[in-house]
Order: structure tokens, then C-alpha cells, then sequence
């Protein structure tokens, strides 16, 4: 083996192990203190920390059903089609209104809705993917945004949703409106599409 000479003679000139440093009485007192202090400004800083993440969270997230609120849907949303862009991949959103929502409302009071878009709500979390968006859209309207599925996926994940539903509640029922986007189609063309696909779907039966 060939070795530089300097590389050896650095080589012998290093000593055996790392000195051992003897710190003082008064040098550990303030070691300890300045570490104390240390701990004291990192658990601070961790406080503060998972108290903007919760106020990012409520920030982003309905406080009733845990969905994303709609602005911050709409940023998930760009993203997708970009992902979508770059990797050629489908990508389909479905409108999800539930049905009966005013009556039930004007019936049983505005405590028996709330419950209503709970239900709905834990029903699209449960059905589908850990990486699709379930986004309040407005009152009654859920936007879920599925990335990778054509329509006909589309269609049958969403079926999947109504049997979390009807297994959770039978007496509530959802329409939904999915469209698929098509090569180069923006956000709001796309989320026109469905909301189309959802009024034509009011009262009747997925697409």
C-alpha cells in the first residue's frame, strides 16, 4: 500500500487518546447552571413549539369535523395537480353533500346538523386513503380530493364511504358529484366540474 510520508508523520505525531479535562469546583458549578439553563430555554422553546402547531392546526382544520377548512384545501389541492403534472398520474375530486341537512336542521335543532356533518365527516376520514384530503368546502359540502384515481376508482371508494356511513348512521344519506381531471385542467375548472356532477347527483345514486 502506497501512503503519502506526511499523512504518516501527521499519523505519529497524534496522541494515543484524548486528554481527559479536570474541571474545577466553581468551572462545574457553572457548567451545571449554564446547562440547567439550557434545559429550562429548550423546554420553552418545545412549549411554544407545539403551540404554534396547535394554532396552525385550528388555523387549517374545522374545529367541528376535523376536515381542512377551504382555503387552506385549496393549497392541498394546487399541490395535487402539480403532483399530478409531474407524474402524469389521474386525479379526481368528489363533491359530498349531505342530503337533508336544513330539514334536519329545522326538525331538530342545529346541535342534531352538527352531528349529522360529524358522522359524514368521520365517515370520509375512515373510508378513505390515509393520503386523501377531506376539505369543508361550505355548509353542507365536503371536497375530497383523490390523488392516482380515475373516476371509476372514484366511484367505487366513494361507495366504500357510504357503507362507513350507513353502518354509523342509516337514517343519513350523501350525494356526491366526481369528476376527473383532465390533461392541463385548472383547480377551478375541475372543482366546477364536480360541483356539476353533484347537482346532477342530488337524490340520486353515484355517477
Amino acid at each position: 500500500m502506497s501512503v503519502r510520508r506526511d499523512q504518516v508523520a501527521e499519523q505519529r505525531q497524534r496522541p494515543a487518546h484524548n486528554p481527559v479535562v479536570v474541571l474545577t469546583e466553581p468551572e462545574r458549578e457553572e457548567y451545571e447552571q449554564k446547562l440547567d439553563a439550557y434545559e429550562v430555554m429548550l423546554a420553552e422553546y418545545r412549549s411554544r413549539s407545539e403551540e404554534y402547531d396547535a394554532q396552525l392546526e385550528a388555523a387549517h382544520h374545522d374545529g367541528l369535523t376535523g376536515a381542512w377548512l377551504r382555503h387552506g384545501g385549496r393549497q392541498l389541492l394546487e399541490e395535487e395537480l402539480r403532483r399530478a403534472d409531474r407524474h402524469g398520474t389521474p386525479l379526481s375530486i368528489a363533491f359530498t353533500d349531505v342530503d337533508g341537512l336544513k330539514a334536519r336542521n329545522d326538525q331538530f335543532g342545529h346541535a342534531a346538523g352538527d352531528q349529522a356533518l360529524i358522522t359524514v365527516a368521520r365517515a370520509l376520514l375512515v373510508g378513505l386513503r390515509g393520503y386523501d384530503h377531506v376539505i369543508r368546502w361550505g355548509g353542507d359540502e365536503f371536497l375530497c380530493v383523490l390523488p392516482g384515481l380515475t373516476q371509476d376508482e372514484a366511484v367505487r371508494r366513494m361507495e366504500q364511504v357510504r357503507g362507513f356511513l350507513a353502518a354509523g348512521d342509516p337514517r343519513l344519506s350523501i350525494s356526491v358529484g366526481i369528476a376527473e381531471r383532465e390533461t392541463g385542467e385548472g383547480l377551478d375548472a375541475l372543482v366546477t366540474a364536480a360541483d356539476r356532477a353533484l347537482y346532477s347527483a342530488r337524490g340520486r345514486q353515484l355517477p
